[in-house]
């Protein structure tokens, strides 16, 4: 009986199982009708605990990343702050998936939290670690931040980014400073189309259409990619110029308009959206869009909200029906369409509450 008995207890998991569990249940590609959120996920961890299984930082680990793929780093520092309050200490793997999941929906200034939280712990941090902070700096417009990353960089003998000038430069509170600090490290901007898109995120961050625009006179003799014209296009947008923006569609290179990129669709229609153009002006794009990329599902959350805002809701309804019969939706997606370019209006950015943590 004692010999039966053995044999019949459970397989207690050590941590390393528990986060694949996590993993297996949570990472998979669905639909939504299971989407991932912090509750569900810290009761299943709490469930795996009671059952006698070791729950530890692996385990929420996976949980911060599995959320953070999903697009939901709100929850990502649920779970965190969830592992800190059970008593589990943070390492170097459970920073790096908070701050990889701020960086892939660009909540740069969240990012800037977390490292001072993470500093302030004692957790060293690594190679990975340095370019997701950087990164972080560079979109907030922060060069001495920048330059202070640079140097611990240095000091801890880790490697520095091959474009440490273009950072710096990339860093500036404005385009004329930035400009004016590319002359002076010899970064040339005629031809390199990394510095001079650098210098027009700069002006999209600032809302200087106009320093776009002499920049985009001087350069557009060398320069002139699809990126280029993306990220010029992105400094109409910021600055709420959607005619503008549509005549300066028109105005590229023929090339560009007889078979656009993808990224050039995208901001076509995000100015329609903006814009609140009538259907007759974006119907052809879209359908175009969907015929052409029917596996890129931004222009699936794009068309529906322009249906939608034009009051057709059965044709917003049928493009919702094809989005999910072809496979491509990924989970909790509606409108996760470039954060960077959106505007508020469109996605409705969290409030920060007390103790750095976020509200619904």
């Amino acid at each position: 009986m004692i010999h039966r008995s053995r044999h019949l207890l459970k397989h207690v998991r050590s941590d390393i199982e528990c986060g694949e569990i996590i993993r297996r249940r949570w990472w998979h590609r669905g639909d939504g009708k299971r989407a991932a959120a912090s509750p569900e996920i810290l009761a299943e961890i709490s469930t795996l605990r009671k059952s006698g299984h070791t729950v530890g930082e692996r385990t929420y680990t996976a949980a911060i990343e599995v959320l953070g793929r999903r697009k939901r780093p709100k929850h990502s520092e649920l779970v965190f702050w969830g592992m800190i309050a059970s008593g589990i200490s943070p390492t170097d793997a459970s920073y790096g998936a908070l701050l990889r999941a701020f960086s892939n929906t660009n909540r740069y200034d969240r990012i800037a939290y977390i490292w001072s939280d993470m500093k302030s712990r004692g957790v060293q941090p690594n190679q990975d670690h340095y370019n997701t902070i950087l990164g972080a700096f560079v979109s907030l417009g922060d060069p001495e931040a920048v330059s202070e990353i640079l140097t611990e960089m240095k000091t801890h003998n880790i490697r520095e980014p091959p474009n440490k000038s273009l950072l710096l430069v990339a860093s500036q509170k404005t385009v004329h400073e930035a400009y004016k600090l590319a002359k002076e490290l010899s970064l040339p901007l005629g031809g390199n189309e990394d510095a001079a898109c650098a210098l027009f995120k700069i002006a999209e961050r600032t809302k200087n259409l106009p320093a776009a625009l002499s920049l985009h006179s001087e350069l557009a003799s060398s320069c002139g990619s699809p990126v280029y014209y993306c990220v010029l296009l992105d400094v109409f947008i910021s600055c709420g110029e959607y005619g503008r923006a549509l005549r300066f569609f028109k105005s590229l290179p023929e090339e560009y308009l007889t078979s656009p990129s993808r990224g050039l669709y995208e901001r076509l229609l995000i100015i329609h959206l903006l814009k609140k153009s009538n259907i007759f002006d974006f119907e052809f794009i879209v359908d175009h869009c969907l015929k052409v990329h029917a596996d890129y599902s931004p222009f699936y959350a794009l068309a529906i909200s322009l249906y939608k805002q034009c009051g057709n809701q059965a044709k917003a309804l049928q493009i919702d029906k094809l989005w999910q019969s072809r496979g491509v939706r990924p989970d909790q997606y509606l409108l996760q369409v470039s954060e960077n370019i959106l505007m508020p209006a469109i996605v409705d950015r969290p409030k920060q509450g007390g103790l750095g943590v976020f509200v619904e």
